[in-house]
């Protein structure tokens, strides 16, 4: 998912939030992939969707996590 100035690239692998910045100019320029966190949100794998978004200012997300036991509210 892009962030709303189009210079930061935000994308899952794993459990694994990442960021990398795009350089500017009219060539394809990333940086290097960062770790931003690592957690067990739900990753809907095969809905073609994404299942977060980001904050305007690129400094928060939305995301889903599953429950650890079926029924069980997630408090955070």
């Amino acid at each position: 998912m892009w962030s709303r100035n189009g210079r930061e690239l935000f994308y899952r692998n794993g459990e694994r939030m990442m960021a990398v910045v795009i350089g500017p100019g009219s060539e394809l320029s990333p940086g290097r992939p960062t770790v931003l966190f690592e957690e067990p949100y739900d990753l809907k794998i095969g809905s073609g969707a994404s299942n977060y978004d980001v904050a305007p200012d690129g400094q928060a997300f939305v995301m889903i996590r599953t429950p650890e036991r079926p029924g069980e509210p997630i408090l955070h």
